[in-house]
């Protein structure tokens, strides 16, 4: 491949793949904070309803619109709220899915978690994948998200695949700046320590 058409393949990569992969983590997170819908405190407060709520509550379900009309669904196995600490809850066995901005149907799933409704703060224990239709990826164990600050963090080795390539590094850090009420939103990402993209090569066009 000559060194002209691996930077284009590149800069293609980091220019499609980079705001897609962004976008897709910072939706997922931000289901659970009550910023642009009330998916977080509608999802817990139906949980703590629940009678015998200090044991637990078996597959609880949630699902509805975003502020953007675009559907989603979180489902768990099982989750309560903390015996010492009723605004904070567990989770086991997350999974979810949602329409993202352009169509494509993404879907993740997490081990386990917890959330604490007072500082919005999300944890994601154990492993983590998230995958879209349009053959975005992602592989992880653990995660933050701070969700009244925009700010996602993955403290653990990442792993991306797109159509174009695959990314991996030791951490990865993603914020959002900006809402459609002060302005266009913009997505900022980093990847830290051991980073490697490896580009795939070209599909022959279908006849």
């Amino acid at each position: 491949m000559a060194a002209s058409e691996a930077y284009s393949r590149l800069v293609r990569l980091l220019r499609i793949a980079l705001p897609l992969i962004a976008i897709t983590l910072m939706s997922t997170m931000f289901l659970f904070s009550d910023r642009d819908s009330e998916f977080g405190d509608d999802f817990f407060e139906e949980i703590a309803r629940e009678p015998a709520v200090e044991a637990g509550v078996l597959a609880p379900r949630f699902s509805g619109l975003s502020e953007q009309q675009e559907p989603f669904v979180l489902n768990a196995r099982f989750a309560r709220p903390l015996p010492d600490d009723p605004d904070q809850f567990e989770m086991e066995d997350i999974t979810g899915a949602f329409d993202r901005f352009d169509g494509q149907e993404v879907a993740f799933s997490a081990e386990g978690g917890g959330y604490n409704q007072l500082t919005q703060v999300l944890e994601l224990t154990g492993a983590i994948s998230l995958e879209s239709t349009d053959g975005y990826a992602l592989s992880t164990e653990g995660a933050e998200a701070k969700l009244s600050e925009s700010v996602l963090i993955l403290p653990n080795r990442v792993s991306i695949f797109t159509p174009q390539g695959t990314i991996s590094a030791d951490r990865m850090r993603a914020e959002q700046h900006g809402s459609t009420e002060t302005g266009p939103e913009t997505y900022m990402i980093w990847f830290e320590g051991n980073v490697r993209v490896r580009l795939l090569p070209d599909r022959p066009a279908e006849e």
